[in-house]
């Protein structure tokens, strides 16, 4: 009688444990630039995510973070997955342009903006953290890119071809 108690109670065990889910983090996934679509004269749309303790926080985080990654990596879903500029350290070589452009109300703004308003799909918004108490949100970013391309020629970072 004691072992039928027994095994009763091992396949409850058993089965509460198999039931449970397994909580997974976004801790380990690589958030990287998404390419969208090309739009009108010579821009394009990207998808970044980024963490802000608001949104005002999150979209300058996003705009500055895309800029940078288009300038310095290139983003490898894009048509032309090149960065803009070829130099190796070229961050490093052009600090103070580069700093005096991204800075708090910088030059950058020039070259962003919120694509569709800045309206976020449900799906965009991620909570992570161990507590799930922080929030990634996805914002997709219109790069003026030809008008980048061109400031940064007449400022002699990157050649003319």
């Amino acid at each position: 009688m004691m072992n039928i108690k027994y095994g009763y109670l091992l396949i409850f065990v058993c089965i509460s444990l198999a039931s449970c889910s397994r909580r997974t983090t976004s801790a380990y996934y690589k958030w990287e630039t998404i390419f969208i679509k090309s739009a009108d004269n010579g821009s394009e749309v990207y998808k970044h995510f980024a963490v802000g303790s608001n949104k005002s926080e999150s979209v300058s985080q996003s705009e500055i973070d895309v800029l940078k990654e288009i300038i310095f990596k290139g983003v490898a879903s894009a048509p032309n997955p090149r960065p803009l500029v070829y130099d190796v350290n070229a961050e490093e070589k052009y600090r103070n342009y580069f700093e005096s452009f991204f800075k708090e109300g910088g030059d950058y703004i020039k070259y962003v903006e919120l694509y569709r308003n800045g309206n976020l799909n449900n799906s965009d918004r991620i909570k992570t953290g161990k507590r799930h108490d922080r929030k990634m949100k996805g914002m997709e970013i219109t790069v003026k890119k030809a008008s980048l391309r061109k400031t940064l020629e007449n400022a002699n970072i990157i050649s003319v071809n």
